[in-house]
């Protein structure tokens, strides 16, 4: 395993600290296509830095065996970049090199980065397409930014993230990772749930087709096209396409996550755990790949193990509220209705604009549990909240099954096919929440728009 570390700023300008992730970043995607290591997300290595620990540390934690660690400055208007490649046992330098480059040539210092770490590591060097990156600094400092917010996505605005990229291509029409980063925007929204696969689609089509026309041999493009497929509900062609952008990018912790979903999607527990062991695997911090493999033994009736996982979470995090919410699911699917409200009422969702109280899940665990008044509060709440924003329909619909409301039930789910709401796919079709819905022809008509195919 490798894990690329920011780079440091050891310039006299504060204005440059951009470079520091940018520059990293840029390192680990031109190794997305390597396949005799794995090189880790950026969301674990970064997120290591930011906590103050040292290399060794940091290589214990990540289980890394090399680090790339470096730094930069300004001599005579050129950036020089150092870097080091350590052993991450031993904390030997095992490579050394410098390069410098004026300012406005940074793809060429990213290809010889690469290209001097492939001779390091003894493989096969690639050749980098050049126009994945821009020339103009502005844009390039605009799309470091934008790459930096999406990796702290809960806690930053989607319409800022896509902001800031729109304004990367402003400054650089021909920007094709700059177009990427909008995509990676939209899709967070369909994974929280915050938009119907249906909206997002026109969104996200023109943007896959202004890479291919600026950049068609980019190596994450056929990834985000089967993504693309997936949102239009053609999971087989995206599950063809996933599988053959992996075969061409074995280190984009992303693709597997999407690969993961459509096989949970499919009901192939087994081999989405698998795919989310990978996620994991290259992006270990990231427990939003553990809540989705969670939720595969969930359905695998491998329950004790799924518990373990939520559990190891809150263990490390107690005010961690996404865990709290599994747990929650979790004892709902154990039959244990009133420790599920427990779990779901203790959750703290910080930085988010997400009221604990009002959940549909929470909603449901207060039907079942009994609390029949607690659950129709929440439903007037998410009703009264539909008419001026986006409140997924499947959503709304746990909490009429929580009530025993089975009208309230199927028109929901009925409106959630008609719009593309991807809660119907999942938790439609193997939660215990709709179980008693599963033989209703009305039902079932409307899962069958959603489902695999």
């Amino acid at each position: 395993k490798i894990a690329i570390l920011p780079f440091t700023n050891e310039t006299n300008e504060a204005s440059l600290g951009y470079l520091g992730e940018g520059l990293a970043e840029d390192v680990i995607s031109n190794l997305l296509t390597l396949r005799s290591y794995t090189v880790l997300s950026p969301n674990s290595s970064f997120k290591m830095t930011e906590d103050g620990l040292s290399g060794q540390a940091i290589a214990e934690k990540l289980q890394a065996d090399l680090l790339l660690t470096g730094h930069y400055e300004m001599v005579n208007e050129q950036l020089r970049l150092t870097v080091e490649l350590v052993n991450g046992n031993s904390n030997e330098v095992v490579g050394f090199s410098t390069f410098q480059t004026s300012m406005n040539n940074l793809q060429s210092l990213m290809n010889n980065i690469t290209q001097e770490l492939y001779a390091s590591l003894d493989v096969e060097p690639v050749n980098v397409d050049p126009r994945a990156s821009s020339s103009n600094l502005e844009a390039y400092r605009y799309h470091a930014l934008g790459r930096s917010m999406l990796r702290d996505n809960m806690h930053q605005s989607l319409d800022s993230i896509i902001a800031v990229f729109r304004k990367s291509i402003e400054l650089d029409p021909y920007y094709a990772d700059a177009y990427l980063g909008i995509v990676q925007a939209y899709l967070f929204q369909a994974l929280r749930g915050e938009s119907t696969y249906n909206n997002l689609v026109p969104l996200i089509q023109p943007l896959l087709l202004e890479v291919q026309l600026i950049d068609d041999k980019n190596p994450a493009l056929l990834g985000f096209q089967g993504i693309l497929d997936m949102l239009e509900f053609n999971y087989s062609k995206g599950e063809i396409k996933l599988k053959r952008a992996l075969e061409i990018t074995p280190n984009y912790d992303v693709f597997y996550q999407w690969l993961g979903i459509e096989l949970f999607i499919k009901g192939d527990f087994e081999s989405s755990i698998d795919a989310f062991d990978q996620a994991i695997r290259l992006d270990p911090l990231n427990t939003f790949y553990v809540y989705f493999k969670g939720l595969s033994l969930v359905y695998m009736d491998r329950l004790d193990e799924a518990e373990d996982l939520y559990e190891g979470i809150v263990k490390m995090d107690p005010n961690n509220g996404q865990a709290k919410y599994f747990m929650g699911m979790l004892r709902l699917e154990q039959g244990r209705p009133e420790e599920a409200v427990e779990w779901l009422e203790s959750r703290n969702l910080r930085g988010t604009s997400h009221n604990s109280n009002k959940n549909p899940l929470l909603g449901y665990a207060y039907g079942v549990a009994g609390r029949k008044l607690d659950a129709q509060n929440v439903l007037q709440y998410l009703l009264d909240k539909s008419n001026d924003d986006y409140v997924p329909p499947g959503q709304i619909a746990m909490v009429y099954a929580g009530l025993g409301d089975e009208e309230g039930v199927i028109k929901m789910a009925e409106k959630a096919s008609l719009i593309g709401d991807p809660w119907l796919s999942n938790w439609g079709q193997y939660s215990c929440i709709f179980e008693e819905y599963q033989n209703n022809p009305r039902y079932q008509n409307a899962i069958r728009h959603v489902v695999y195919k």
